[in-house]
């Protein structure tokens, strides 16, 4: 029996004819194998594979090779103490290395006029940039003591506004403003000048980012972006492509935005603190504000008006100085001076005392008519000058 060519497609069930099963092995394609390419460093199997040559070997872990034991000598006691830190190297940056960061001389240059805007020195001062950069410094080593008595004076005050019991955001903004000052205390030292090149070699030249160069240096990242924007922003000052301009603000503008601010000042606590004879650094101690924001506040409330009204007619400075109170400002004073003798058993403070912590006023009226107040019954307690 003659085999037939046709045969039946499966899915269809139409007939395949020997023409059809030609045409079909014609249409397969031919395929042309090319030669191998040049290898490209990008696509090298270190790229994706670090590990080819072999797996990872644990911090904590043990291998036996026939004949001893090897390990690395960490336990688990050891590995929950320790940390590991990687860094790589930033890719591509959204604004170009600017020339200042590769040229020493204009990074001195910049140094310098950085570290007199930090002094608080805004005009560019006389000398060469060795005298410039010592003056600069020396003004902002002069300003640690002060620093840190105010850091002092703001960790007294959270702790006094924890333990009260105040709102949370308050206590939180007043953390930040103690973080900010211990940031400035920590950078403000004799190595201040060498920080900030290291910032910008490990930045631009070892091409690290903002938390690589914040960890090799115990900086925030914030901090570190922030040092190097205003770098930049020197450099521009300096070539003048970047002139600082000012804002004329509105009056309406102004007020909107005094009104916006977060006040931190309870003003009905704060009143009656202050008829109770406290000083207005007390009061900002307690709210962990400084003196002049207790003083506003209790003005814009209405609650208090100042002791020189705006609406009654300006007086020269020199009639200022040679106008004696009245009579109604030395009472105050008296008053005032005999609520802080019941506090210090009976006696005013000494004048150090009474000068540090806001009672200058009252020791001069004191000083000048000290009549009025041997009428009330007050006594200075005991010092130096006072025995003799």
């Amino acid at each position: 029996m003659a085999r037939s060519n046709e045969g039946v497609c499966a899915p269809f069930g139409q007939p395949v004819t020997g023409a059809r099963l030609i045409m079909s092995a014609a249409a397969v394609p031919h395929i042309t194998v090319l030669p191998p390419g040049p290898e490209r460093a990008e696509l090298t199997i270190e790229h994706f594979d670090r590990n080819r040559h072999g797996t990872t070997r644990f911090p904590v872990s043990a291998e036996y090779d026939g004949e001893s034991w090897s390990s690395p000598g960490i336990d688990f006691s050891d590995y929950s103490r320790m940390s590991t830190q990687q860094r790589k190297q930033s890719g591509e940056r959204r604004l170009p290395t600017p020339v200042w960061s590769v040229n020493q001389s204009l990074l001195r240059a910049v140094l310098v006029r950085y570290l007199e805007k930090r002094a608080m020195l805004i005009k560019p001062q006389p000398g060469t940039e060795q005298e410039r950069m010592q003056r600069a410094l020396a003004v902002i080593e002069k300003s640690r003591p002060l620093l840190e008595e105010r850091l002092k004076q703001m960790c007294a005050g959270y702790v006094q506004l924890k333990k009260s019991g105040c709102d949370a955001a308050r206590l939180k903004k007043l953390a930040e403003e103690i973080e900010n000052h211990d940031s400035v205390l920590r950078m403000n030292n004799a190595n201040l000048a060498g920080t900030i090149i290291r910032i910008v070699h490990l930045y631009y030249a070892c091409r690290l980012d903002s938390v690589g160069v914040g960890i090799e240096l115990g900086l925030k990242p914030p901090h570190v972006r922030q040092i190097l924007w205003k770098l930049r922003r020197e450099f521009e000052c300096m070539n003048g492509t970047n002139q600082p301009t000012r804002i004329k603000r509105s009056s309406e503008h102004k007020a909107k935005r005094g009104r916006g601010r977060g006040c931190k000042v309870d003003v009905q606590r704060a009143l009656q603190m202050f008829n109770a004879g406290k000083t207005y650094k007390e009061i900002g101690l307690v709210f962990g504000v400084n003196p002049m924001a207790v003083s506003r506040a209790l003005n814009r409330s209405g609650l208090w008006k100042p002791r020189n009204n705006r609406t009654a007619p300006s007086v020269p400075k020199e009639a200022k100085r040679t106008q004696a109170p009245t009579l109604r400002t030395i009472l105050r004073h008296v008053e005032r001076l005999k609520n802080l003798a019941e506090q210090h058993g009976g006696k005013i403070p000494p004048y150090k005392w009474l000068e540090a912590n806001g009672y200058f006023s009252s020791y001069e009226v004191m000083r000048v008519y000290p009549e009025e107040f041997k009428k009330a019954g007050l006594q200075r307690a005991y010092t130096r000058n006072s025995a003799k």
